[in-house]
């Protein structure tokens, strides 16, 4: 079985996916085109996504990174129960 993309929105880069114990949710990592940060979480199926946080503060700033990566952990703790 081959990736599923769940999002796909052009407005916005999303990374660092990560799925919740009981495999119900995944948290990701959401850059605008603007290089606002934030931190949402959808259901396992790519709905009812929301914004837990943000603008997160203390990644890199720019819609790159440093050398194309991003240190998206260093904003936020993604133990999910």
């Amino acid at each position: 079985m081959g990736d599923v993309k769940l999002t796909g929105d052009s407005r916005y880069r999303d990374e660092e996916p990560v799925w919740s114990a009981d495999g119900q949710h995944i948290l990701f990592c959401r850059m605008a085109h603007d290089n606002t940060k934030t931190l949402w979480l959808m259901r396992a199926d790519g709905t009812g996504a929301v914004q837990l946080a943000g603008p997160l503060a203390g990644v890199d700033d720019s819609w790159f990174g440093y050398y194309g990566y991003i240190s998206w952990r260093d904003a936020f703790d993604t133990r999910l129960r």
